[in-house]
């Protein structure tokens, strides 16, 4: 029953971490530099040769290295803070 106790408090920890300002703010600011490049890779023959960009596809790329940063983060920062109320 503690470690279903001990998901819950770590659930609950990680979506605050993940809405956190500062969370938000270092994932916002990694998507917009590494977005513009992942675009590019992934349709600069599109961008270059005029032809329509799938934004569904841009809006993921974006959306990626968001992700990303933000499951780092809140994996870094649960970490450090369960195992600092351990004592570790």
């Amino acid at each position: 029953m503690e470690l279903a106790k001990d998901y819950d408090n770590k659930t609950r920890a990680a979506l605050r971490l993940a809405t956190s300002s500062t969370t938000i703010t270092r994932a916002a600011k990694l998507a917009l530099v590494v977005g513009p490049i992942l675009v590019l890779i992934n349709q600069g023959d599109r961008m270059f040769s005029g032809a329509q960009l799938d934004w569904l596809k841009v809006a993921l790329t974006f959306a990626m290295p968001y992700c990303v940063s933000t499951w780092t983060s809140v994996a870094k920062d649960l970490e450090s803070a369960f195992n600092n109320q351990r004592g570790n």
